[in-house]
């Protein structure tokens, strides 16, 4: 409670607030117990909705790729080739440069992971470390800001999953 006389004021409170993803709505009341008699209590409320921004990554999908960082496309590997897992993804609502973690998960196991510097625009990223194709069925699943080091307005949309199945011949031994 504050003593007032007439005239225009500013109003805060003393807390800061860190701000989460999302709309947000803050809501001023003043004379809220009715302590002052007003000829008006219509205007007692100030109401302001307001959406937070901040950055959002995206992996848009999970490939894989004859060299690293270029070559061609590789749906269905055959058994034996080598190739290198792979993505695509974006970067929004970050000022400047930040250091995003990264990682590239193949059948359950970490294949690879690291970190880069990024800033706006659109990505692609790759193992170092090429991976000879095994016979059988696969999944490739890449993560950005796994670790959760940068708040986003969006972390639904950090991981990107491919399943694909190596091709080749099959050689049956018979009596």
């Amino acid at each position: 409670t504050l003593p007032v006389t007439t005239g225009a004021w500013y109003s805060w409170c003393n807390a800061g607030w860190t701000a989460t993803p999302g709309t947000h709505k803050i809501e001023w009341d003043f004379n809220y117990d009715n302590s002052v008699k007003e000829i008006d209590t219509s205007n007692d409320t100030a109401i302001a909705t307001f959406t937070t921004t901040g950055a959002d990554f995206a992996v848009t999908r999970a490939y894989l790729r004859t060299a690293a960082g270029s070559g061609t496309e590789v749906p269905s590997p055959s058994v034996g080739q080598t190739v290198y897992p792979t993505m695509s993804w974006t970067v929004s609502g970050v000022s400047g440069s930040v250091t995003v973690a990264q990682r590239a998960i193949l059948d359950g196991s970490l294949y690879c992971s690291f970190t880069l510097s990024v800033n706006n625009g659109g990505w692609t990223s790759w193992c170092g470390t090429a991976w000879v194709a095994t016979a059988g069925s696969h999944t490739l699943e890449w993560d950005v800001n796994y670790d959760h080091a940068i708040a986003e307005t969006n972390s639904n949309n950090n991981s990107a999953t491919a399943t694909f199945t190596s091709t080749g011949v099959d050689l049956i031994a018979t009596r």
